[in-house]
């Protein structure tokens, strides 16, 4: 069946892989090796790690990483569905990409050569190069440091809060820059100039 044909090599899929975010299914070897050579083609751009079916890119900037995922829903289908070979031996088609190595009336012209590949916990990672790494970094905006708005805030004098001679509040108009004391009563000091400038009378 196609639906669990890997659609780089044509055979049953081996450690089925998604590719993230398309989530297309591969076999991880083939995914790993077509990846490998796109970076090794580029001289290691990041962006030429893409989905071989879509060209979708698979690289996150924000991780530093080619995203990939178990695909465990289609690896679990593989696994209760069987087949019968030509040597006669029923198998599940998890497991039919190993036993076609190994069988003499399979498909020897296929995959009798071919090695089971070891794989580790990870999706093996292609060699990128750091400094168009950096550059993809820049252009996506990503590690700009962001100005602390409360810094920004205390280095013009405008806002309120606490400063050093000891007001609690502050304000900047028309470039004069008054302080505001601690215990000012708006109301009494109003009433205090009204009547000095009546004594002043």
């Amino acid at each position: 069946s196609d639906e669990f044909a890997c659609p780089i090599c044509a055979g049953p899929l081996e450690a089925a892989t998604w590719a993230i975010p398309c989530k297309h299914v591969f076999c991880r070897a083939c995914l790993e090796s077509a990846i490998k050579s796109a970076a090794e083609c580029s001289f290691g751009d990041p962006l030429s790690c893409v989905c071989p079916l879509c060209r979708a890119c698979l690289y996150d900037v924000h991780t530093g990483l080619v995203k990939t995922r178990k695909a465990d829903t289609v690896r679990r289908k593989m696994k209760k569905r069987s087949c019968t070979c030509r040597c006669g031996t029923v198998i599940s088609l998890n497991g039919l990409r190993a036993h076609l190595r190994i069988c003499g009336s399979g498909a020897p012209e296929l995959f009798g050569d071919e090695e089971k590949k070891k794989f580790g916990h990870e999706f093996e990672q292609p060699i990128l190069d750091e400094e168009k790494i950096e550059a993809l970094k820049r252009k996506e905006g990503i590690g700009k440091k962001r100005r602390n708005r409360s810094d920004s805030t205390s280095s013009t004098g405008g806002g309120s809060g606490r400063n050093r001679s000891g007001s609690v509040g502050s304000y900047n108009g028309g470039g004069l820059h008054m302080s505001v004391p601690r215990g000012y009563d708006e109301a009494e000091a109003y009433q205090r100039a009204l009547l000095l400038s009546l004594e002043e009378r």
